[in-house]
Formats: C-alpha cells, sequence, structure tokens
C-alpha cells in the first residue's frame, strides 16, 4: 500500500500529467519537494505520522528530489478512510487473515503559485497474516497490522 502511493505520486512529479508536462514548458525545475504531516480524518489514529514518514523516507531514498520545509512544490495528503477488516478464517472460525483498505487523497501544490497542479484519491488494499494467525504457525510470514501499514 505504501509503496504503491510512493511509487505514483513519483511517477507523477517525474514523468506526470499534462499539468506538470506544463510546469516542465514553463522551464520551473523542480529540484525541492516539501511533504507538510499528511492530514488524518480516518478513525485509526497516528497513521498520519506513520505515513508521511514512509513518504519522506522513500522521496529521500529515490535521491531525484531534495526534501524540505519550504518548496516550491508540496505533495500534501490526506487520510481519508483506513479500514481492517477479516478476509479469511481458519476452521475453528479465528480470523487467519486480514485486509487493510486505505483512500488517501494526494495534491501536488504550486507554492509560489498558489495552485493545485493535480489531485487525486488512491485506494489501495493490501492483506496480513496476523501473528496470532493458525497460518503464522505454518511457517507463512505473519506481521502485525503496523508492519502491514
Amino acid at each position: 500500500m505504501k509503496k504503491f502511493i510512493i511509487l505514483f505520486a513519483s511517477l507523477l512529479l517525474i514523468f506526470g500529467c499534462k499539468d506538470i508536462e506544463e510546469i516542465l514548458e514553463k522551464k520551473i525545475e523542480i529540484k525541492s519537494l516539501s511533504i507538510p504531516l499528511f492530514e488524518n480524518r480516518s478513525f485509526k489514529t497516528g497513521i498520519e505520522d506513520r505515513m508521511t514518514n514512509t513518504v519522506i523516507k522513500e522521496f529521500i531514498l529515490d535521491g531525484s528530489l531534495e526534501i524540505k520545509d519550504r518548496a516550491q512544490i508540496s505533495l500534501k495528503g490526506k487520510i481519508l478512510n483506513f479500514e481492517k477488516e477479516p478476509s479469511l478464517y481458519d476452521e475453528e472460525g479465528f480470523v487467519s487473515e486480514y485486509r487493510l483498505w486505505t483512500r488517501v487523497e494526494l495534491t501536488i501544490f504550486d507554492n509560489f503559485e498558489n495552485k493545485i497542479i493535480w489531485k487525486d484519491i488512491l485506494e489501495e488494499a493490501v492483506r496480513f497474516v496476523p501473528k496470532t494467525s493458525s497460518l503464522a504457525k505454518k511457517g507463512i510470514r505473519a506481521e502485525d497490522e503496523e508492519e502491514a501499514i
């Protein structure tokens, strides 16, 4: 899930949509990016810190853009929804696998022009096997919810 958001945002910044091509045509060179703390409108407390930090780390690892507190372009995120639901049960009726659903609104914003360049809602689901699952006892890689995020 987090890699999907990071990859999608990175690709848009680098290869982008029509509006990003317009920036390139205006010869505005994007060398830095600010990523403010994502807004959390879900019921999952603390997810905004984790998701923001993960996105920042991925951009730092990518190295194509410098991450700054203030930059011409900002990547803003709003976590709209986060749900955890059982997706698989074992023979005794215990949950063996969960599905995490996340909806995030991403906005690429030009701070100098004070305008939105691109905005879209991304929805992604990821499955994970909890450490208490009977599948974990059979050798399937298990993780807790925080690791799956």
